[in-house]
């Protein structure tokens, strides 16, 4: 209750404390009564701060929550229940994820590792099999060519290389000691003329015999007939697109003394052009890498756009025949940025419209129920799925009832819903 003035009482202006009007002075807060008597408190509200400030004051005392019902109980611990199954499927997630992640990039590596020392290893051999080859040694010339060609068989140098070296290893000649320096003169004098009339091929089976035969026999002369022949040879069958001759006899020249960059540059492009040859209708994917790579630098040589252009077609119609519609459509789309075709234009547009959709894929081995079927529990309600149609190759939409009753709602469509008031 609020205070109640008496008589003989006022109250501070300043503080708002009951004091004696006999008094002068505010013993509360020391204010002067006489002047201060009319003047209006500065802290209206600071009494009632007080007063509810004061220990001996009782406070309403809080409102009791009601307890909680056994449901909500119940809810509550279901709801939490979820929430740390949830975190902890949660967190499977992202170590299963992470544990994914770092075995690939180990796969991956490690491939990648293998793939570089395979590398590696078929090239000393090539080159072991060149330096052979240049010096007579034909047997291990064939043999470094046969390893190589065990690891990949595919390798056409080494093919060609292997070649070589069983034709030469089929006419090296035999003499005995007494007829080897006549043998030798003859070889050269054989060597000689070839070379005249610009028979590189045979100039170099020849000398390569006479180096065979007798590694020092007029070195300097045969040397530079050598060269400038495996040279000569490997350019004209490089124009005569026989690669992988071209490039063989130009490793063998290698060996002897450096090319000049141009000719480097050809043999290069030539090996490239193979090796993405040799992917051709096996690995669609590397096989483009290859060509992609080959065009960027030289797009003019030989029928790398054509190439490439037919790569990405053959890859596409792979695609699509697994029905793979969206990567279908990124290998024509490709293809089109090369080469405008109206029939892959629309090859692209019916990729394009399917990936769109995004249809499943069917089940192979399974049969459609189009016939009414009881389902147990099912007794009110309808339900709507979608029927691969074998004939025309796409989806049909069925809806079934409750009482058992199938309609076909609607051709070639698929991810079905319902609308309100249907």
């Amino acid at each position: 209750m609020p205070d109640i003035e008496t008589p003989g009482t006022t109250h501070c202006p300043v503080c708002g404390e009951a004091v004696q009007k006999a008094g002068m002075i505010c013993p509360h807060c020391g204010a002067a009564l006489d002047t201060l008597e009319h003047t209006r408190p500065l802290f209206p509200n600071f009494r009632r701060k007080r007063e509810r400030s004061k220990p001996n004051q009782q406070r309403k005392p809080a409102k009791p929550r009601p307890p909680k019902s056994g449901v909500e109980k119940r809810a509550i611990s279901h709801r939490k229940f979820w929430l740390r199954l949830l975190a902890a499927l949660l967190g499977l997630v992202i170590f299963v994820s992470i544990l994914a992640g770092a075995a690939y990039w180990g796969v991956y590596t490690g491939e990648r590792d293998r793939e570089a020392n395979r590398n590696q290893l078929i090239e000393q051999h090539y080159d072991a099999g060149i330096e052979a080859l240049n010096n007579g040694n034909f047997e291990r010339a064939a043999a470094e060519f046969e390893y190589i060609l065990q690891i990949e068989p595919a390798h056409a140098m080494a093919q060609q290389g292997l070649s070589e070296s069983r034709v030469r290893l089929q006419v090296i000649p035999t003499p005995t000691s007494e007829a080897a320096q006549s043998l030798a003169e003859q070889l050269l004098a054989q060597s000689q003329t070839s070379f005249g009339i610009e028979d590189w091929v045979a100039t170099a089976r020849t000398l390569t015999q006479l180096r065979a035969l007798d590694p020092v026999y007029a070195q300097v002369d045969v040397e530079e007939m050598l060269f400038t022949s495996l040279y000569n040879a490997g350019i004209d069958y490089l124009a005569a697109d026989d690669l992988e001759v071209g490039i063989s006899y130009l490793d063998q020249a290698i060996a002897l003394r450096p090319l000049d960059a141009e000719v480097i540059s050809q043999r290069n492009t030539a090996a490239r052009y193979l090796n993405a040859l040799s992917f051709w209708a096996v690995d669609w994917k590397l096989c483009i890498e290859r060509f992609e790579d080959l065009y960027a630098a030289t797009p003019g040589y030989k029928d790398v756009t054509q190439r490439l252009y037919r790569a990405y077609l053959e890859y596409a119609d792979d695609f699509a025949e697994q029905g793979e519609w969206c990567p279908a459509e990124i290998q024509y789309t490709q293809a089109l940025r090369m080469f405008a075709d109206a029939e892959v234009e629309g090859k692209r547009a019916s990729a394009a419209q399917t990936c769109l959709v995004a249809t499943p894929v069917p089940i192979s081995g399974t049969v459609p129920i189009l016939t009414p079927q009881p389902i147990a529990g099912f007794t009110q309600g309808r339900l709507a799925y979608p029927v691969y149609n074998t004939a025309t190759g796409v989806y049909d939409l069925y809806a079934l009832y409750a009482g058992g009753r199938i309609i076909r709602a609607a051709a070639n469509a698929d991810q079905p819903w319902w609308e309100w008031g249907t």
